[in-house]
């Protein structure tokens, strides 16, 4: 706002005329404030800045100890796959090691970017594929110390190689 235009307002605003030294007190407290609001936006900033300056150095220290954390919890979960896919063969088991890890892979990075730019928490955003995993590797222990089927790899190589043969019968039609 423009000191002309605060001055036609003030002109035009209501049924009392004011005196030139009445405009210019408003104009100055007008000034003052505008510049308080200023200084006010400005330190907003700088708090912004800083909490997001924080969010990053704390991405960082539960990166530092969540990566760890994920050898464990691979254990957890490749001994169990490892005993279950035995029939199965090296391919199948190699394909679930793969998915594991692209799912870890790619939660820790999205869980990053969503951390560094104050989405989510950090601890959420460095931990959370460890806990999905974790808590999947002691239900596959639990149902292999049970003797129970969690995934039957075979049924799922019969089923796949069954696609592939009405794949193959409909491409030669």
């Amino acid at each position: 706002v423009e000191k002309s235009d605060l001055r036609k307002f003030i002109y035009n605003f209501g049924k009392k005329s004011y005196s030139e030294e009445e405009i210019k007190k408003i104009e100055n407290t007008f000034e003052k404030k505008k510049g308080l609001f200023q200084l006010i936006m400005t330190q907003v900033n700088i708090i912004e800045n800083s909490e997001r300056y924080i969010s990053g150095l704390m991405v960082e220290v539960h990166k530092k100890y969540s990566i760890p954390v994920a050898c464990i919890v691979f254990v957890l979960i490749g001994a169990p796959l490892g005993v279950m896919a035995r029939s199965s063969g090296v391919g199948v088991s190699g394909g679930l090691s793969i998915v594991f890890f692209l799912f870890y892979w790619s939660s820790l990075i999205g869980g990053e970017e969503l951390a560094n730019r104050m989405i989510i928490s950090p601890f959420i955003a460095m931990w959370s594929a460890n806990i999905i995993i974790g808590i999947l590797g002691v239900f596959l222990i639990i149902s292999s110390v049970r003797e129970t089927v969690f995934l039957d790899f075979n049924k799922m190589r019969r089923l796949i190689f069954k696609k592939r043969a009405r794949n193959e019968d409909k491409n030669s039609l």
